[in-house]
């Protein structure tokens, strides 16, 4: 039998939000007839690249989470393991996705599939632009294997790293100004991952915050109002922060801290909105938001424009609503026919050894009546 828990829908309707604007900053693109379609593609079109730093920090909050409380439970991290279930979570539906690439485009296969594989994709240029976060995420869950060690031979303690992410944080917010003005390619600091270690180091922060120094966390998160204020306003001021510059020097440390603040807001929550059908249905495109990131650009730029001419469709209004019906619909899919299958096959394989601490929610607990209970516990690694 599988060691199941529910999910928190709090964190699963972050998830959902994040892949939203992650959609619309791809999908939005063109001229719309009718003026009420532009207002609400203009979040998406404006500041739709800001999900991916609500991505960052939430995967920072919740496979940091995992990290410390097996950390915590047997004095040691199995790192090797650790890989082994990133990879049955990740890998098929990636490597489903190249694999159609490979035979249903023109693209040489030479020029994505061996960056993406050795997932270096945001160092070496591929014509499959959105998964360089994917690149950055691997490359900071390696950093964080090969620097346990060398911590535990140190000997240091939770308050030590916890300064050491901090420390990352405020050397990230500093050098992605200064390399902006020292004429370094935007492209480069938004995707390069010595340019974003705040959002996932951010993440961690708060995990190790939450599990080992509770009743801080617990007093930090209280004034949700206030994180959700100042939430709202850091992602409000990314609207003005259009230019290249003003996004690299400024735009994303808001969005790292306002996904901060987020998470804070609403970890834990029992406000009614997530009893909402709102909140449930941000909570199930979050369940399905890996599949959709993976496969959305392809689905809604390249398969929904040519099913629209074949089908005689000309209103732009159209089109781009089709855009977000197939690649919502067709990520469900791939998430029940692929995503699933492995992530059960890696729970029998490779169980984490021994049961976690449940993990501290802050100031209330979760809520139990999420409507995706019954999904694994080691989902979220």
């Amino acid at each position: 039998m599988l060691d199941r828990k529910a999910r928190e829908i709090q964190l699963d309707v972050i998830r959902g939000v994040a892949i939203v604007l992650a959609m619309g900053w791809h999908l939005n693109g063109g001229d719309m007839t009718f003026a009420a379609s532009d207002v609400w593609l203009s979040p998406g079109r404006v500041i739709g690249w800001a999900g991916v730093d609500l991505f960052f920090v939430l995967s920072g909050f919740l496979v940091g989470g995992l990290v410390v409380r097996e950390v915590s439970a047997t004095r040691g991290f199995d790192y090797r393991r650790f890989l082994i279930r990133r990879a049955f979570r990740l890998w098929p539906v990636l490597y489903v996705y190249l694999a159609v690439q490979v035979v249903l485009t023109d693209r040489p296969w030479t020029g994505f599939v061996p960056q993406v594989l050795l997932h270096v994709q945001n160092y070496f240029e591929t014509p499959l632009h959105h998964l360089w976060s994917l690149a950055v995420e691997e490359q900071f869950y390696l950093l964080i294997g090969l620097s346990l060690p060398f911590l535990a031979r140190l000997r240091l303690g939770a308050g030590h790293v916890l300064a050491g992410l901090v420390a990352v944080i405020l050397a990230t917010w500093l050098l992605r100004p200064l390399v902006a003005l020292a004429g370094v390619d935007p492209i480069s600091i938004q995707i390069q991952t010595q340019y974003r270690l705040d959002g996932l180091a951010l993440g961690v922060a708060l995990a190790l915050l939450s599990q080992r120094y509770p009743e801080i966390y617990a007093r930090l998160a209280r004034p949700r109002l206030a994180h959700f204020a100042g939430a709202l306003a850091a992602f409000a001021a990314l609207f003005w922060l259009t230019d290249d510059l003003s996004r690299s020097c400024l735009g994303y440390t808001l969005a790292a801290l306002g996904s901060g603040l987020a998470i804070l807001a609403v970890h834990g929550s029992r406000h009614r909105f997530f009893a909402s059908p709102a909140a449930r249905l941000l909570a199930i495109l979050g369940l399905y938001s890996y599949p959709m990131y993976v496969w959305h650009n392809g689905i809604g730029n390249r398969i929904t424009p040519r099913l629209a001419e074949l089908a005689g469709i000309t209103s732009p209004d159209l089109v781009v609503i089709g855009k977000y019906v197939l690649s919502i619909g067709l990520a469900i899919v791939i998430g029940l026919a692929i995503e699933q299958p492995f992530m059960r096959l890696r729970d029998r394989l490779f169980a984490r050894p021994g049961p976690l601490p449940v993990r501290p929610s802050g100031p209330a607990s979760p809520d139990p009546a999420h409507p995706l209970a019954a999904v694994r516990a080691g989902d979220l690694s």
